[in-house]
């Protein structure tokens, strides 16, 4: 491999590895929140708790995540979207807040913000 394209891999990857140890520092932990589901052709929408589960192996190489779903009528549910590898997330990791990246909005599919 040539230093041009090693030096085109390392500006590619540096990001990743930065997003991934700011997940590693700020995120490996449970997340309570509130979560909204709008319907996009009626006025109604569905409020729900959310436990979100961020958990890092203790290299940090691998990241488990688990969200638990608390309904109005009373049921729960969990779903496991895990493990990541390092250094590959969808997620946006800051030192205040996150995005779970979405390229565009479209019907019946989630959307974080």
């Amino acid at each position: 491999m040539s230093n041009f394209e090693f030096d085109k891999v390392s500006l590619f990857m540096e990001p990743q590895l930065q997003n991934w140890g700011n997940f590693c520092q700020y995120y490996s932990a449970d997340l309570y929140g509130t979560w909204t589901r709008y319907l996009l052709k009626e006025k109604s929408r569905e409020s729900f708790q959310c436990i979100r589960s961020f958990c890092a192996k203790n290299d940090c190489s691998e990241i488990y995540h688990q969200n638990h779903y608390i309904y109005a009528d009373g049921t729960q549910e969990s779903k496991t979207f895990s493990p990541y590898l390092k250094p590959i997330t969808k997620g946006l990791f800051l030192d205040t807040c996150f995005s779970w990246g979405s390229i565009r909005v479209e019907p019946s599919t989630p959307f974080f913000f």
